[in-house]
């Protein structure tokens, strides 16, 4: 049974219990990723900038369009903008990716033993190829079925919320296994995994009332204990029924508690 209560409470116990190094790793995810203030900071930005275009309307661009100097900035800064994207996308496959793969690592030991920063290293040292393309083609489906309607996308989300967790203990499982396997497991719990996501909407809001802080210090380390009790679940219920084996799923040596939800 999906007991998304206790997930949570077991998740806020294992985070609290090393604070520290699990605040460090949640910071540092969460700034790679750009959650937090900085979610705050671009939405501040952008309702702005609306607001000013607004304002002045189609002749003020028009000013400004008819004036080369302003055009040749303009290139400048669309060449600028390609340039980071393109450098900000390389850098979300090779670095962010393999890091949230160390994470989840990192959150599954935590769940029985005080784990060790050094734990989300396991992203970059273990088959750091397979991680790589395993989570870019993650990423690239999600994507995909993101373009064809906002529901398909959210839905592909969380058929590969598995994924991370399951490279983290066997890097050198192939990608098609891999993205295979996070489907079945996900199968009939995807729902359970929103309302899980949704149930934190009130921290989210009070978070916003602190500019980020409080998810920084807490509430994204707090998710991400949850999740790691969600997965815990999903990966026994998958052993259980036979979806996976220890082959698929052996666990790397991790402490006790790695192979069982409770």
């Amino acid at each position: 049974m999906f007991d998304r209560p206790a997930f949570k409470a077991a998740g806020k116990a294992s985070f609290l219990k090393n604070y520290w190094p699990v605040m460090l790793v949640s910071l540092l995810l969460a700034i790679a990723t750009g959650a937090g203030l900085n979610d705050n900071i671009t939405y501040t930005f952008r309702e702005h900038a609306s607001s000013y275009g607004y304002g002045y309307g189609y002749n003020f661009y028009h000013v400004l369009l008819s004036n080369p100097l302003i055009r040749l900035i303009l290139a400048i800064g669309a060449v600028a903008a390609v340039t980071g994207t393109l450098f900000g996308i390389a850098v979300k496959i090779v670095a962010i990716n393999p890091y949230e793969v160390g994470t989840c690592r990192f959150f599954m030991e935590n769940r029985r033993e005080n784990a060790k920063f050094s734990v989300v290293g396991t992203g970059f040292s273990k088959n750091f190829g397979n991680v790589v393309l395993t989570q870019f083609l993650r990423d690239l489906y999600r994507f995909l079925w993101t373009l064809l309607f906002i529901i398909p996308g959210i839905v592909k989300s969380y058929a590969y919320f598995c994924v991370p967790y399951i490279l983290s203990e066997n890097p050198d499982l192939d990608h098609r296994r891999v993205l295979a396997l996070s489907q079945e497991m996900t199968l009939g719990y995807k729902g359970d995994l929103f309302v899980m996501d949704l149930s934190f909407i009130l921290w989210a809001l009070l978070n916003s009332l602190t500019f980020g802080l409080l998810g920084l210090f807490f509430l994204n380390p707090y998710i991400y204990g949850s999740r790691a009790e969600a997965y815990a679940f999903l990966r026994q219920n998958a052993l259980e029924k036979g979806i996976a084996t220890t082959v698929d799923l052996p666990g790397r040596g991790a402490p006790r508690g790695w192979y069982n939800g409770g």
